[in-house]
């Protein structure tokens, strides 16, 4: 038996202005090995980490998820509670920050 359980590991640097100066984002058990979010990361790069910009992260996230698992069984589950989950860590990211 195989159960993989989603994860997230996230590392975000803010300069004074609170923008995002470094972000590094890696998958667990989402894609056949784990893997930086490129294209999510280069989304919030230099961005402030806003509600907005958080919620643009589905965008290249669900592409980044297309490109590779596609239309397997487990992507119409795996792929909302995916990016809900890094939606999710970036809020809990922003919440500690503004502390």
């Amino acid at each position: 038996m195989n159960i993989t359980r989603l994860s997230i590991s996230a590392m975000l640097s803010f300069d004074a202005d609170g923008r995002v100066t470094e972000c590094i984002l890696v998958d667990g058990a989402m894609f056949s090995r784990s893997q930086r979010l490129t294209g999510v990361e280069a989304a919030l790069q230099g961005q402030p980490l806003t509600d907005a910009a958080i919620a643009a992260i589905r965008e290249p996230l669900s592409v980044m998820i297309d490109e590779e698992i596609g239309t397997r069984w487990s992507a119409e589950y795996k792929k909302p509670v995916f990016i809900n989950l890094c939606q999710d860590a970036l809020r809990d990211t922003k919440q500690q920050f503004e502390r």
